[in-house]
């Protein structure tokens, strides 16, 4: 049982571990979108900010040069100029005229540049048109080495040349020198309105400021990182420029959004999504396991340490319910063993409405159902002993009777054989009959009498047998019940046993397990050895629930066997009833003939007395109606004769039923 709660603790709590771990990756990958979301909307805004600036800038740049003057180029000033290609680098030398605003050449002078990147803080550069190409002929934009980029120049092919050729002003993106630049240019017209040149004012995209945002804006051990669409790393924490990110991961190829690739040992999540006006993506990622942050495990020791306090207190419940099962259970088997023994005085009550008290109270009614089945037992049996004693006078006296008729009949025969030798005696031997056959008819009558009192007894006997017949069922049925409710108790046991052993078993594994843990497991140990001792309490005490149980279905056998016995003998005495209510009617019939035959016998003295004349035959129909009374008294004899054994039969079954329903207490 608790071995059940220890592996539900477990999937429950790894459920638990593994649905939070979901939820921490949701809220996390919902954080990763809401913080990029946000540092892209800080460099948006930062994006609006710089070109509302630079139009400023541009503006301002365009009036400190309008100032001077008309804008021309002097062809009488020829300056010899190496103009380099700013992608390429490749190189040329050409003579170019010089560009002159009023009386201010433009050319190499840096203070008009100098002043707007002192105002503005932006780079500042002036351009003039050489074959179609943009050369810098004074700015503050650096090369590599420190040096400003004059003389470098934007190609023909470059959209900000073609922007400028097309008299537009270019407003974005744009590679100055060897840096991308959030730019403006806009096109320089002379007096003549042709154009000769360009101006130029920008700010580094990636510069100090969006560097230091990005860096320092980061989401626990996560970090921000920008990278262009070729790949080539601009802002990260380890990488850089000649690092190409799809070389190394390439599933950043992917359009935006999250992904998800191995990374230093680990599995990482990224967000990413491109900054269209600067032509980068801005990323945020964080490792997996940096997202969980360790809750996992903080909420898997949690529900292990809430689980064990479960474990505990469903260990002292067991405890206490076991000893609270076990003291009912001993009393209701003590109860039940002596119920087994016969002693139906045991009273089983509970007012508790549970298991063990209905089981309590269904024993008591059985036991009160199986008292009155066999005071209803003994009543009967001491009903048919009676009737069998009684039924054995009566047999006696109809013996007895029998034989005196037999004694009248030898008489009357002797007498009629008389009459028949000595016509003389006729008047004596006449009166000698007439006495003779009022004796017989007094005999007879009496017999009639008995044989009506026997059969009234054999009818009564008869109803005595058949209810006890049906008590005997339903003492079957009841004991029957009583082996089915221990047979229930015996499944219960066998519950309680299995509980034990699977307690013992959890207390052998936390003792193991106490072990392992060394100092820290041995008060853990004590108590797994309680548990131990508790659990072979248990079995022990099961074990002896069980043998009383096993007692009780023991007895139960026992006396469903004696009830079998009794209901076979009372069906037996039921049968020998019958039997002598056959013979009692047929001795009822006898009896009838021998009564018919003495008032014919009278008849036939009536006439002898009216008619000497027919005497000799009278007296021959006289003699043998005697032999007819002589031959119906013998019938009657052996008849009786037979209800004697009967009884004699129906007593002793009585006898042996009282002996057996003694052993029963009530």
């Amino acid at each position: 049982m608790i071995s059940v709660v220890v592996i539900s603790i477990l999937i429950t709590s790894g459920n638990a571990v593994r649905m939070s771990k979901d939820g921490l990756y949701t809220l996390g990958f919902g954080a990763l979108k809401d913080i990029h979301q946000s540092l892209y909307n800080s460099l948006t805004a930062v994006d609006g900010n710089i070109r509302k600036n630079l139009d400023g800038d541009l503006l301002l740049l365009e009036q400190k040069i309008s100032s001077q003057g008309a804008l021309f180029l002097d062809d009488f000033k020829m300056q010899k100029t190496t103009m380099v290609n700013q992608v390429s680098k490749q190189a040329e030398t050409r003579e170019i005229p010089k560009m002159q605003a009023g009386i201010l050449y433009l050319n190499d002078d840096t203070e008009i540049v100098d002043e707007i990147e002192k105002i503005t803080g932006a780079t500042a550069t002036v351009f003039q048109l050489v074959d179609n190409k943009l050369l810098r002929i004074a700015t503050n934009v650096r090369k590599t080495n420190g040096e400003r980029a004059t003389g470098t120049y934007i190609p023909s092919s470059s959209p900000v040349n073609q922007a400028i050729m097309n008299g537009e002003t270019f407003r974005g993106k744009a590679f100055v020198v060897n840096d991308w630049y959030l730019t403006a240019y806009k096109p320089l017209r002379s007096k003549e309105g042709n154009i000769i040149g360009a101006i130029y004012v920008g700010k580094l995209m990636i510069s100090e400021q969006v560097r230091k945002l990005v860096s320092e804006t980061t989401i626990g051990p996560g970090y921000f990182f920008v990278y262009t669409d070729e790949g080539s790393m601009l802002i990260h924490p380890t990488l850089t420029p000649s690092d190409n990110l799809f070389e190394i991961v390439p599933a950043f190829k992917e359009p935006d959004g999250l992904v998800e690739y191995p990374w230093e040992g680990g599995d990482k999540v990224t967000y990413k999504k491109r900054l269209d006006s600067w032509g980068v993506t801005l990323a945020v990622g964080l490792n997996r396991e940096d997202i969980v942050a360790g809750l996992d495990v903080k909420m898997l020791k949690n529900n292990m340490l809430v689980g064990l306090l479960v474990v505990a207190v469903g260990v002292l419940v067991t405890i206490f319910l076991v000893r609270s099962i076990n003291k009912p259970l001993q009393e209701l088997a003590e109860k039940a063993i002596k119920v087994g023994e016969g002693d139906y005085t045991i009273k089983f009550s509970s007012e508790v409405n549970d298991a063990i008290g209905k089981l309590t109270n269904s024993l008591g009614v059985m036991v009160t159902k199986g008292k009155e089945m066999l005071e209803d037992i003994i009543r009967s049996s001491e009903s048919l002993s009676a009737a069998s004693t009684e039924l054995a006078t009566i047999s006696d006296q109809m013996v007895s009777n029998a034989e005196s008729t037999t004694g009248i009949a030898d008489d009357a025969s002797r007498n009629a054989q008389e009459v028949s030798d000595n016509m003389g005696s006729v008047s004596a031997a006449m009166e000698e009959s007439t006495v003779n056959l009022d004796m017989i008819a007094s005999a007879s009558e009496e017999m009639g009498t008995t044989i009506k009192e026997i059969a009234e007894n054999s009818a009564r006997a008869r109803q005595t047998t058949e209810q006890a017949v049906t008590s005997a069922n339903k003492s079957h049925e009841s004991i029957m019940g009583l082996g089915e409710a221990a047979k229930a108790i015996g499944s219960i046991t066998e519950t309680i046993t299995e509980i034990s052993e699977q307690t013992n078993l959890l207390a052998l594994n936390a003792t193991i397990e106490a072990a392992r843990a060394g100092e820290a497991g041995k008060g853990f140990a004590v108590v797994a050895n309680e548990i131990k001792d508790l659990a072979q309490g248990t079995a022990e005490a099961t074990g002896k629930i069980k043998e009383a149980i096993d007692g009780i279905q023991s007895k139960t056998s026992i006396t469903v066997t004696e009830i079998e016995e009794i209901s076979g003998i009372i069906t037996s005495v039921d049968e020998i009833v019958s039997g002598i209510v056959t013979a009692v009617e047929e001795q009822s019939i006898t009896t009838n003939e021998i009564v018919n035959n003495v008032n014919q016998a009278s008849q036939g003295i009536g006439e002898i007395n009216e008619n000497v004349a027919n005497s000799n035959q009278m007296t021959a129909e006289m003699s043998d109606g005697v032999g007819q009374v002589k031959e119906r008294s013998l019938e009657v004899k052996e008849s009786s004769q037979h209800v004697r054994t009967s009884a004699d039969e129906l007593s002793t079954l009585a006898e042996r039923l009282t002996q057996l329903v003694s052993k029963f207490k009530i």
